[in-house]
Order: structure tokens, then C-alpha cells, then sequence
């Protein structure tokens, strides 16, 4: 037992409400990466279709991997970075657009894709990611106009 809840006097939760509570915590954690890597990977997919690319489905899904792990961990690292030397400005945008585009094309590279179709499946991703930027500010926006 716990000092707290020695002092409380109560007893620890049931073993089956601790295995109930970490299931379900983790079920979240598995449906909004699932539903990041389906997004990811339908976007490459869509663009593979529209432009009548040749990339087979498991560097479709190699690529959706690697660009979930980047945007979980050094996508945020390389805004914050790039916030604090240049403040909040359409720069900051720009240039992080640049880096996440740069980033695509190494990924690119790494899952052995042509250079051309590296360029539009980078193109496709940076747009993707783009437009969330934007509908961030948007929201952003929105709520500075409602306070």
C-alpha cells in the first residue's frame, strides 16, 4: 500500500479497473495514430493515383510511417526553433514549410524513390501539411475575434 492511502484508509483500486482504464487509454492512443497513418498514407496514395505514379503499397506505407514519426517528434522541435529566431510572421511559415518539404524528400530518398516522383509525393505531404497550418491559424483567428 501506498503512504496516501494508508493515511486515507481506503484500499487500491481493483486489479480489473487498473487493466480496464490502461486498455482503454491506449485503444485512444492506437485509433488517432491509426487515423494520422491512414491520412498520411491515402494522401500518398491519392497522389500516386493522380499523377500515375509506380509506388508500390509497402513504400506507401513505409513513407506514412516515417512521416508519423516526424510529425510526432522533430516537426514541433524544427516550428519551435524556427519561431524563436524569427518570431511569428509568414517567414516562419515559409521556412518551415522548406524544412518539412526537405524532410519529405529525404524520406523520399531513403524508401528509394525516382526523383521526380520523390518531388510530387514531397509536394503532396508539404501540402497536406500546409493546410493543417492553415486551418490552425484559421482556428486561432477565429478564437481571438470570439474573446
Amino acid at each position: 500500500m501506498f503512504k496516501q492511502e494508508k493515511k486515507q484508509g481506503k484500499n487500491p483500486d481493483p486489479l480489473y479497473a487498473k487493466i480496464i482504464s490502461a486498455l482503454g487509454l491506449s485503444l485512444i492512443l492506437t485509433i488517432v495514430l491509426t487515423v494520422f497513418m491512414l491520412i498520411v498514407s491515402g494522401s500518398t496514395f491519392l497522389a500516386n493515383s493522380l499523377f500515375n505514379l509506380r509506388v508500390d503499397i509497402k513504400a506507401i506505407i513505409l513513407i506514412a510511417l516515417m512521416v508519423v514519426i516526424y510529425a510526432l517528434s522533430f516537426d514541433k522541435i524544427f516550428k519551435t526553433i524556427v519561431t524563436y529566431i524569427l518570431g511569428r510572421n509568414i517567414f516562419t511559415t515559409v521556412i518551415h514549410n522548406g524544412i518539412r518539404f526537405l524532410t519529405m524528400l529525404l524520406i523520399g530518398a531513403i524508401v528509394s524513390l525516382d526523383t521526380n516522383t520523390n518531388f510530387i509525393v514531397a509536394g503532396v505531404l508539404t501540402l497536406l501539411f500546409l493546410l493543417v497550418d492553415i486551418a490552425d491559424f484559421l482556428d486561432e483567428r477565429t478564437k481571438a475575434a470570439s474573446s
